[in-house]
């Protein structure tokens, strides 16, 4: 993902405007039409927040999405880039229409190319699965983030993650019930008796 994030040139209009899709997409774990429709109204940079309308959800309810604060700095940089549109949307061609999803799947994969990444392996949703499941290991709850995700069932979320086998390894080493039972591994051993 970083090698991803360092792709675009960031002093050309359109490559900043993807990157700020990107972390986008990586941050608030949107899908890439909820991201590519957002209007400039749906973003409230005093609560630090995307609202997703009804009428762009999958589920066809409406969800607020945190975002970071660099997120937010993006995408008001972002708007006085294109303030000279007259447009609502937040994603906009160098021409000032709303970005597509296939134009920007098709950026994506030109970036994954510069940043050797074999293209085939690199797809919009993948950011929000790989949001989801740095989200976890990085030890958000699976409940917030079924929130975030929009999912109505944990389920779904649970299917959507997969945690790393190196998070796994971590996670059971903190909280093995072997430690509370003889202690931790990560204490002096006592030599003699």
């Amino acid at each position: 993902m970083k090698l991803l994030l360092e792709s675009p040139n960031q002093r050309k209009y359109c490559d900043f405007r993807d990157y700020v899709v990107l972390n986008l997409l990586i941050d608030a774990m949107l899908r890439i039409d909820e991201a590519l429709t957002l209007r400039k109204g749906d973003v409230d940079f005093k609560t630090g927040a995307v609202t997703i309308r009804k009428e762009i959800a999958k589920s066809r309810k409406p969800r607020i999405v945190p975002i970071t604060k660099r997120t937010q700095k993006l995408l008001q940089e972002l708007l006085r880039e294109t303030q000279e549109f007259d447009s609502d949307y937040v994603f906009l061609s160098n021409y000032g229409e709303r970005l597509t999803p296939n134009n920007f799947r098709q950026r994506l994969k030109k970036y994954a190319e510069k940043a050797n990444i074999d293209p085939a392996t690199i797809w919009p949703h993948l950011l929000r699965h790989t949001g989801a499941t740095l989200f976890l290991e990085e030890g958000g709850s699976e409940r917030h983030l079924q929130i975030i995700l929009g999912h109505a069932d944990g389920r779904m979320t649970a299917h959507y993650t997969h945690l790393s086998d190196k998070s796994v390894k971590k996670n059971h080493e903190e909280f093995s019930a072997l430690n509370t039972i003889v202690g931790s591994s990560s204490k002096p051993r006592k030599i003699l008796r």
